[in-house]
C-alpha cells in the first residue's frame, strides 16, 4: 500500500484542484458548477500523462513542464535530486514512475515491490504535490481583483 497511497494523493490533489478552480469559474453570473459534468471532463483525459497536462494547462495556462521551466528553483530541484522525474518530461515521468507501479499492485496483485520502491514513489509524489501547490498559488495571485 506504501506504493498506492502516494499516488492516490497525487492524482486525489489533481482532480480537488481542477474541481476548485472549476467551481471558481462559476461564481461569475449566470453560471453553475455542476460536480458531475467536472468528473466526466476527468473521466474523458484518457491518461494519467493526459490528466496531468489536461489539468496543468487549466490551472495555469501551460503544461507542467513549461510552468516548471518558469521556476528556476524548482526545475534546479527536480533536475538535481531524481533521475527518474525529468523536466521536459514530467506527465510521463509521473505515469511511468508513480501510476505504473500503483496500477501493478491495484490491477495485478503485484506484491514484490521494496521498502526502496515505496521510497521513490512518496518521494516523486511529493514532488508532484510541491509542483501542484505551486499551480495553485498562481493561479490564485492571478485572480483579477
Amino acid at each position: 500500500m506504501a506504493v498506492v497511497f502516494p499516488a492516490m494523493a497525487f492524482e486525489s490533489e489533481l482532480s480537488r484542484l481542477f474541481g476548485k478552480w472549476k467551481e471558481i469559474e462559476c461564481i461569475m453570473p449566470g453560471t453553475i458548477f455542476d460536480r458531475e459534468q467536472c468528473e466526466g471532463e476527468l473521466r474523458r483525459f484518457a491518461s494519467v500523462e493526459r490528466k496531468i497536462e489536461e489539468v496543468s494547462r487549466f490551472l495555469v495556462q501551460s503544461g507542467i513542464d513549461d510552468f516548471v521551466r518558469s521556476k528556476p528553483e524548482l526545475e534546479a530541484y527536480i533536475s538535481s535530486s531524481f533521475q527518474s522525474v525529468r523536466v521536459g518530461h514530467l506527465a510521463e515521468d509521473f505515469q511511468r514512475h508513480l501510476f505504473w507501479p500503483r496500477n501493478g499492485v491495484l490491477h495485478w496483485g503485484d506484491a514484490k515491490y521494496s521498502y526502496e520502491d515505496a521510497a521513490k514513489c512518496f518521494s516523486i509524489a511529493q514532488v508532484g504535490l510541491r509542483i501542484l501547490r505551486e499551480m495553485d498559488a498562481h493561479r490564485r495571485v492571478s485572480l483579477p481583483s
